[in-house]
């Protein structure tokens, strides 16, 4: 009789371990989120716009927050929080999309690098019930500085209803480049000389522009 108390006493026991240990395992998993860059430019102007997604398959995204730090200055650039529905259970969010808005020009930034920090916390008890961290560091240039535009070409006489032709370098890589007729923008092609070449026209139909620009 003792005997089979003894045993049926170490089955409660290890069945009690097994489901603390269990239990333990599930509130205080320690996996970090997983932060991807989906939209990330390496050069910002005067602004610009930074996308990533966050995924944490085990308890769920709690919080995921971002700020620009610029020598020793920081700039929030806001968090977005995720309901945890219970101890545990957790999120109910796992996969999360987010995007800030960048804005050097209003935080009056100098024009050189920069370093955007994201953190993504999820809803695990570790450290202290704040969940697990993760963090990415996307480096960044700020430019303020606008390319400088020399027009090569020496004739541009045109009517209206005619076409015209320029050429044209620029100081530095471009993302669009052409020439401007009113409201009307005719694309330049950069040749393997560096130098771009557009031809434009203006439309048989269109007062006499108050100007035409490169």
């Amino acid at each position: 009789m003792k005997k089979a108390i003894g045993t049926i006493f170490l089955i409660f026991v290890i069945m009690l371990i097994g489901v603390t240990a269990f239990i333990g395992f599930r509130l205080f998993e320690g996996t970090p989120p997983v932060i991807k860059p989906l939209d990330v430019p390496s050069i910002i102007g005067k602004d610009g716009i930074i996308t990533v997604q966050v995924t944490d398959n085990d308890s769920g995204l709690r919080e995921i927050t971002a700020e620009i730090i610029q020598d020793s200055r920081h700039f929030p650039l806001g968090s977005k929080t995720f309901p945890v529905v219970s101890r545990w259970k957790g999120s109910d969010i796992k996969k999360a999309q987010v995007k800030w808005k960048l804005s050097p020009a209003e935080l009056k930034l100098s024009s050189r690098d920069i370093t955007v920090r994201i953190k993504a916390f999820d809803a695990s008890f570790k450290n202290g019930g704040r969940g697990n961290e993760a963090i990415l560091t996307i480096p960044l240039k700020v430019d303020f500085v606008p390319p400088v535009v020399t027009v090569l070409s020496t004739i541009h006489n045109i009517r209206v209803g005619g076409t015209g032709a320029v050429s044209f370098t620029v100081s530095e890589k471009t993302t669009k480049a052409g020439i401007e007729v009113g409201d009307i923008f005719f694309h330049a092609v950069r040749g393997d000389d560096n130098i771009y070449r557009a031809l434009f026209c203006i439309p048989f139909n269109m007062d006499h522009p108050a100007g035409i620009v490169v």
